[in-house]
C-alpha cells in the first residue's frame, strides 16, 4: 500500500508538477542547545523531517546531522542512522577543560555540498548567524531555494534576511 508523501508524488507527476528535491542539514548543537534551553525539552527529528518535506517533497539525499563527538552522544548517533539520517560526529576539541564545538565548518561543507547536489532546496535547521554567506551563496550564485528552520529566540536576522522561507520550532 502506497503512503500518503507518495500518492502525493503520483498525483504530482500526472499533472505534470515536478517534486522538490530537498537537502536537509541540520546542526545539532546548535538546536539541541536552544531546544533545552529554550523549550526545555529535546526535538523529534522525525516531526522535523516530515515539517520540512511538507507532505509533497522528497528527500535529496539522507538528512545530514552534524553533532560533536562525546559518550554521551553515541546513543543519539546510533538512534539518528536508525532512522534515516546520515550523522556525521565532529571530534571536539579540549579547552581549558572544556569540550569546544567545531561542526560549523563541516556545517559549511554540508552546504555546498547540497549546493552541488540535485536538491532544488536547501534546508538549513540552525539559527546560527554565521552560515549567512553560505546560504547567500546557495540562493544567489547556485539558484537554489533556501529555507531555515529555528527557534525563533535562536534565530540570526542575517539568515531572515537570506531565507526564502523560515519556519519556527516549538
Amino acid at each position: 500500500m502506497n503512503t500518503l508523501q507518495e500518492q502525493l508524488r503520483a498525483i504530482s507527476y500526472r499533472f505534470g508538477e515536478p517534486v522538490e528535491k530537498v537537502a536537509i542539514i541540520i546542526d545539532e548543537c546548535n538546536l539541541q542547545h536552544a531546544a533545552l534551553s529554550i523549550l526545555g525539552r529535546r526535538i523529534d527529528y522525525q516531526r522535523l523531517r516530515e515539517n520540512i518535506l511538507d507532505g509533497h517533497r522528497e528527500v535529496a539525499n539522507l538528512p545530514k546531522i552534524i553533532t560533536d563527538a562525546t559518550p554521551h552522544n553515541e546513543g543519539f548517533v546510533f538512534a539518528m542512522q536508525n532512522r534515516g539520517f546520515e550523522v556525521e560526529a565532529i571530534e571536539s576539541q579540549l579547552s581549558n577543560g572544556k569540550h569546544k564545538n567545531r561542526t560549523d565548518p563541516y556545517i559549511h561543507r554540508a552546504l555546498y555540498e547540497a549546493g552541488d547536489s540535485d536538491a532544488d532546496v536547501v534546508a538549513l535547521v540552525s539559527g546560527d548567524g554565521d552560515f549567512e554567506p553560505a546560504l547567500r551563496y546557495l540562493k544567489e550564485i547556485k539558484g537554489k531555494r533556501v529555507e531555515v528552520f529555528a527557534l525563533r529566540e535562536a534565530l540570526a536576522t542575517s539568515l531572515w534576511a537570506v531565507a526564502d522561507r523560515v519556519e519556527f520550532l516549538g
